[in-house]
């Protein structure tokens, strides 16, 4: 019977002490060179299976046949390991052992048989245990791949366990067949409530659930060319069981295996959340874009280091930034550009580090030269912004045109003075229509009515 595993190992302590008609065999394992520890997987002790111990190798004859390959002592083994409390426990006067070495050479554990009294054949003893050292060794480092696998395991459970997705691997034979070979957690709400397994199986599983507008940036990966595709990382629109869609993010890498097979590890991430701040992110950006690009006032956003960021046309048009490009440049930038404007850039420059020093709006007026060579009067407010930490963020700039109010100022201010003389003229014609209106009632009354002169009296 071709045993593996455990039961190889018991069936085989079982022989070895039987064969050799010794009360004690066993079969070890180094559990750490560094610290010299070592643990039996399967111990025969008296005609039946003993617990097992987990011992150190200082001072035992374990250490000479993991660091010689082979020792042998055929009687007396407590005068030659004194300080070896296991061997005076049972009573131990007899040792054989042989080290079991893995593919690089290194001991990974041995095979030994006592005795409580000498052993008579110790070539039988060693040939017994040579004849199965090799597949000892074979399945001891087999075990170990197992417990290291499995440790992996372990481990990579551990840490994907609270992963914001799904962590997988699956094997994809040369046939085509899938199988998937770990998931870290049942996550089906990452998937619109659908099962990784039957996602995975086919193209159409996989597309039939796709969104339309997405179905052109899910190329290959493991569902549609397992066995031929290059690493894929794509987000795209789930059809949930409820009938809404989900984004979600699939990220893929492809490892050949062997015999033409590959197996994917892969990672499924829940953006749904992200990506829908994200486009109300673009709508609200849009949004402002558009209200600052049509405002009339000049707009401009510096950051903390001064360096223009955001300008819209009424900014280009007055300083004079329409085909230049100005993201990133500074007032320096801008005055080495325009000598015209140094004085004017310069000014910029002190009112900024005013308003950053002051750590609160400044408001000023500017006059400055316009591509035609028309002077305009700006109104211009800064407003710094500041980190949580107090570190410079921005500085918002805006800069209004109050051209046309101080003309129209101007032109209001002669009239106002004018007023009250214009009143005054009023009034006097008002005065002089009264008494002529009088004047003319009394002569059409002398007209009406005549009377000897004497009788006028002139009032």
């Amino acid at each position: 019977v071709d045993l593996a595993g455990p039961e190889y190992f018991t069936t085989l302590v079982r022989t070895m002490a039987e064969s050799l008609g010794v009360r004690y065999s066993g079969v070890t394992q180094v559990i750490s060179a560094q610290t010299g520890s070592l643990r039996t997987i399967a111990f025969w002790a008296d005609g039946c299976l003993a617990d097992n111990l987990e011992y150190t190798w200082k001072g035992t004859p374990c250490r000479r046949v993991l660091e010689e390959g082979f020792f042998a002592c055929g009687q007396d083994l407590l005068t030659a390991f004194p300080d070896d409390e296991i061997l005076r426990e049972i009573g131990a006067d007899s040792f054989v052992g042989v080290a079991l070495h893995d593919r690089k050479g290194e001991a990974i554990g041995h095979l030994f048989v006592l005795d409580d009294g000498p052993i008579k054949d110790l070539a039988l003893a060693e040939s017994t245990l040579r004849l199965y050292a090799s597949r000892s060794a074979a399945e001891l480092e087999r075990v170990q791949d197992h417990q290291e696998l499995a440790q992996v395991n372990h481990r990579l459970q551990a840490m994907t366990e609270h992963l914001p997705g799904l962590a997988f691997s699956a094997l994809v034979r040369r046939d085509g067949a899938k199988e998937l070979l770990f998931e870290s957690q049942d996550r089906r709400e990452v998937l619109g409530g659908h099962r990784l397994i039957d996602v995975m199986q086919d193209a159409g599983s996989l597309l039939a659930l796709v969104h339309p507008e997405d179905r052109r940036l899910v190329r290959g990966g493991l569902a549609l060319d397992p066995l031929h595709s290059e690493p894929v990382d794509r987000e795209f629109r789930l059809r949930t069981q409820d009938g809404g869609w989900r984004w979600i993010r699939s990220i893929g890498q492809p490892v050949r295996a062997g015999e033409g097979s590959v197996v994917w590890h892969g990672l499924l991430l829940d953006v749904d959340e992200r990506r829908r701040v994200h486009m109300e992110l673009e709508d609200s950006q849009q949004r402002l874009h558009t209200l600052i690009e049509t405002m009339p006032d000049a707009v401009l956003f510096k950051d903390g280091a001064g360096r223009l960021r955001v300008t819209n046309a009424a900014a280009q048009e007055i300083f004079r930034l329409r085909g230049v490009a100005w993201i990133n440049l500074t007032s320096e930038d801008l005055a080495a550009l325009e000598p015209d404007l140094r004085e004017l850039h310069e000014r910029c420059l002190e009112t900024d580090e005013q308003a950053w020093t002051s750590r609160s709006s400044v408001v000023y007026e500017l006059r400055v030269l316009d591509p035609a060579g028309i002077a305009r009067t700006l109104e211009i407010s800064k407003t710094p912004l500041f980190e949580a930490d107090g570190t410079r963020h921005g500085l918002v700039v805006v800069g209004r045109d109050l051209t046309q109010k101080i003309q129209d100022e101007e032109q209001r201010l002669p009239m106002e003075r004018q007023l009250p003389l214009g009143r005054q003229m009023e009034a006097l014609g008002q005065l002089g229509g009264g008494i002529a209106h009088a004047f003319d009632t009394r002569l059409t009354v002398l007209l009406g009515h005549p009377v000897p002169i004497h009788a006028i009296k002139m009032s």
